[in-house]
């Protein structure tokens, strides 16, 4: 019992909570918001809306509980892994951040929704470059060695390939089409991403 409930393997099951309460936070509230336009307004309006307290407090309280999963991976001594980590925990302050300014809070609002975009593309890249690293290594390693070395090579290279399209996609919206239903696609791909990284973290 003790083994089951051991700071790494709550570590690893934390991002998997911080994701349903961010999913649950933005359904709720979507749904109770009766006159919210899906395709026409941002995510952040549902900030001052009528579901406010649950919209807001779910971007803290998400964020907040995915910053020790970021933060463990300064423990590593890649240098990618760990500037990912520094760009990781950045992007989460930037989520908090955006609860705790909603919309009316200008400039603050404007600058942590950039930043966590921004900094969450960064992260992105720097883990997906890691994973490409990864995937040779496991390419060049004897079979003995790694088990199924061979086989993992080849989903270290997608997951890599998948974490440089959101990137791509997270600068697209930033600096191309910053409308809200590109800007939904581009938080559901990032919430993807978080959930493939921390499955693939739960099983090393």
């Amino acid at each position: 019992m003790e083994k089951l409930f051991s700071r790494r393997n709550v570590l690893k099951v934390l991002p998997f909570f911080s994701l349903l309460i961010l999913l649950l936070s933005i359904a709720i509230s979507i749904s109770l918001y009766f006159k919210y336009d899906f395709f026409n307004q941002y995510l952040s309006e549902l900030g001052v809306g009528p579901t406010s307290i649950i919209f807001n407090s779910g971007l803290i309280i998400s964020a907040l509980l995915l910053i020790p999963f970021f933060f463990s991976s300064l423990l590593h001594k890649s240098f990618l892994k760990q500037t990912g980590s520094i760009l990781g925990i950045a992007a989460m302050i930037s989520l908090a951040g955006i609860g705790i300014f909603p919309i009316p809070n200008y400039p603050h609002h404007l600058i942590t929704a950039f930043m966590f975009f921004f900094a969450s593309a960064l992260a992105i890249i720097f883990f997906s470059v890691d994973y490409f690293v990864e995937a040779l290594k496991r390419a060049t390693a004897k079979v003995s060695a790694v088990k199924g070395a061979k086989r993992s090579k080849y989903f270290f290279i997608g997951f890599g390939v998948f974490g440089l399209a959101v990137a791509a996609y997270a600068f697209c919206f930033l600096f191309l089409f910053m409308e809200p239903l590109p800007q939904k696609i581009c938080v559901s791909a990032i919430m993807i991403w978080v959930f493939i990284k921390a499955f693939v973290e739960l099983k090393r």
